[in-house]
């Protein structure tokens, strides 16, 4: 069974890998009632012969813009620049990789699916979510991306 510490673990390499950006951890909540909103979002399904899962990335657009600038070396991308939604689906795409490699539990996944708005609400079926809030700070500024793990059925 797949837990979200794995999926924090390659958060963490990934973006400091990619964009240089080391990230400090929250602790593990379960989601609740409360819903998920964000002005960027990507989700992708991963599922095993004994369970489905759906994880979802999502951030605001001061930390997806610090993030992608990273990532792409691309100073002067604005909010509505396709490269900003197609790179934080990239990189949720890259997280799954990396647990997978690592996992000796075998499972596939879908192609991330992301969407772009300021503060848009993310329908969630009913399950169990966990997630974990990150955060990083460049030039003082606090920035943040949220990892969510929700499992179906739960």
């Amino acid at each position: 069974m797949l837990e979200i510490k794995p999926f924090i673990l390659a958060l963490n390499q990934t973006f400091e890998e990619m964009a240089e950006i080391k990230l400090s951890n929250e602790p593990v909540e379960t989601l609740g009632k409360r819903s998920i909103v964000a002005d960027f979002s990507s989700s992708i399904g991963v599922f095993s012969d004994q369970e489905n899962l759906s994880l979802i990335l999502t951030s605001d657009t001061s930390s997806a813009l610090k993030i992608v600038r990273r990532v792409t070396e691309s100073p002067d991308l604005k909010k509505n620049d396709k490269l900003v939604i197609d790179t934080i689906g990239e990189l949720l795409n890259m997280i799954v990789g990396n647990v997978q490699r690592r996992s000796k539990d075998k499972f596939h996944f879908s192609i991330p699916i992301s969407v772009t708005g300021e503060e848009h609400e993310v329908c969630k079926p009913n399950g169990n979510y966990k997630f974990s809030r990150s955060k990083f700070y460049e030039n003082e500024e606090k920035l943040e991306v949220n990892i969510y793990l929700l499992r179906h059925g739960a």
